[in-house]
């Protein structure tokens, strides 16, 4: 169990790795839409993590009891399986990679925006977990076209 404060820096810190991981696949797949949309990956989820350090401390002390340990809310349910070394990923295992770690954050943005009870902070969580409902899309869809077809 968590805190929700944990869980935001959590959240924060997940961002930020996933920023790195993306400029990470940038150099895995050299195709120009790809490049553009790997680009465009890391841009939003350095966003994501500025929106999340935007929140105040009496955001979330009105709406949630965040010195609590929260039974539903446990960093492990969205952690996701890593290599000990992601640069020498495959292509194919950094999009499956990928798609995991966007539906672990799918599924942290739900939680959260189910949790909190201030309309500004559920607006947020609402809008970060479309955009990382989009990045799982695009990635399941980049899985289908270059990957499966392939094998």
């Amino acid at each position: 169990m968590n805190t929700f404060e944990e869980i935001i820096q959590f959240a924060i810190e997940s961002e930020y790795k996933a920023a790195a991981f993306y400029q990470h696949m940038l150099t895995l797949n050299q195709a120009a839409g790809m490049r553009s949309f790997f680009e465009r990956l890391v841009k939003q989820e350095m966003g994501h993590a500025a929106k999340l350090k935007n929140i105040s401390k009496h955001q979330v002390s009105r709406s949630d009891k965040t010195d609590q340990p929260d039974p539903g809310l446990s960093m492990a349910d969205y952690l996701v399986v890593s290599v000990d070394d992601e640069s020498n990923l495959s292509y194919q295992d950094a999009v499956i990679l990928a798609m995991k770690k966007e539906k672990a954050a799918v599924q942290l943005y739900q939680d959260l925006m189910n949790k909190t009870t201030d309309p500004e902070l559920k607006a947020l969580f609402a809008f970060i977990m479309e955009e990382e409902k989009g990045h799982q899309a695009a990635f399941e869809d980049e899985y289908d076209k270059r990957i499966q077809s392939d094998n």
